[in-house]
């Protein structure tokens, strides 16, 4: 199965794309990565270049209008922070950066996100970008959040908050504060699904902590899921039960639904335990 990842920088205004600018400063920010060629487009294709990084390809291409706003949101809202949507707003171009391929597993696609996210760190400082858009989950960031991120790939850490966005979920009947669920975007091309957190008490910020925590660890340790099996973050976290769905939260993306003992659904049935007066 082929797997690509892109991620786009919005910019204040139109650049001309130069790839060997992208390159010299990839070579000087991260030297650790290995080789690095540039590939500038033909006379006819002055907005695309390609970059080949240890044999692996990298795209990149100038756009010289904004994304269309309602390609930024998916159906559920994401938590964005603030400042994001502003730098959104102002953007009048843009440069798409993708690379992919058929790498096996987690380490494969992992492989593929971290050559964009690395590329997307360079052309940030040769460009006038003010915000990242990675779009396989929807996540978007001010510029200096996403190049501040790139240190934890470099300690073998993948950079969640880039990567993937969160949006949150109250069942219908309950107030936020007595059901609070959380999904995520982009989980999927790591590792075949999204997650669902199952609405338990609290509020969207802890149910962000959880589920966020709950990625770090899938990514960074390499945990495989599946229907039955029970998760749980550190010794003071509650134990999650998965239950793997096709439809739950939401009605156009299958999930690994994770299942706490104080959820207000039932484990096995994921219906709602009861719904509070």
């Amino acid at each position: 199965m082929s797997r690509h990842f892109s991620a786009t920088l919005l910019l204040d205004r139109p650049w001309q794309l130069n790839i060997d600018a992208i390159a010299t400063a990839l070579r000087s920010l991260f030297p650790q990565i290995g080789d690095v060629d540039s590939v500038p487009g033909q006379a006819a294709d002055q907005d695309a270049g390609v970059l080949i990084i240890e044999g692996a390809t990298v795209v990149v291409q100038s756009v010289s209008a904004p994304i269309d706003p309602d390609e930024l949101t998916p159906p559920l809202r994401p938590l964005r922070a603030e400042g994001a949507d502003a730098a959104a707003a102002q953007h009048t171009a843009q440069v798409v950066i993708t690379a992919g391929g058929a790498l096996p597993g987690l380490e494969g696609g992992e492989a593929y996100a971290a050559l964009v996210h690395f590329v997307a760190a360079a052309a940030l400082t040769v460009s006038p970008a003010s915000a990242v858009f990675w779009r396989q989950g929807w996540a978007l960031t001010r510029a200096t959040t996403f190049s501040a991120s790139t240190t934890m790939l470099l300690e073998g850490k993948m950079p969640v908050g880039t990567w993937i966005s969160f949006a949150s979920v109250v069942p219908t009947g309950y107030r936020p504060e007595d059901g609070m669920g959380m999904v995520t975007y982009g989980m999927r091309p790591f590792i075949g699904r999204e997650l669902e957190l199952a609405p338990r008490p609290g509020d969207a910020r802890k149910a962000f902590q959880t589920l966020g925590a709950i990625c770090r660890m899938l990514l960074d340790k390499g945990i495989t899921l599946a229907d039955g099996a029970r998760l749980r973050t550190d010794d003071e976290s509650p134990v999650f039960l998965v239950r793997e769905r096709t439809y739950w939260l939401r009605r156009d993306l299958s999930a690994f639904v994770l299942v706490s003992d104080d959820a207000v659904v039932d484990p096995e049935t994921l219906k709602p335990r009861s719904v509070p007066a």
